[in-house]
């Protein structure tokens, strides 16, 4: 992202370009922030499914464990 921002003073001029790179560097921040934070999206999704999973496996040995005639 950096990158292409900085490419940008190669066609982009004048003070539509100038702005736009402006408040770009005044954001740029809170954008890094927001991409580390979204690098974390994968490590607690993992997580999360994994608390399914487990729970699930859990559910699944304790319906086995019940009697199958109890309505009759």
């Amino acid at each position: 992202l950096e990158d292409i921002m900085k490419k940008t003073k190669y066609y982009w001029l004048g003070e539509a370009g100038e702005l736009h790179r402006k408040l770009y560097d005044e954001q740029k921040a809170d954008i890094s922030q927001m991409l580390r934070r979204l690098l974390e999206h994968p490590d607690d999704l993992l997580m999360i499914s994994g608390n399914y999973k487990a729970a699930e496996s859990k559910n699944v040995q304790s319906a086995l464990t019940l009697d199958a005639d109890v309505i009759s």
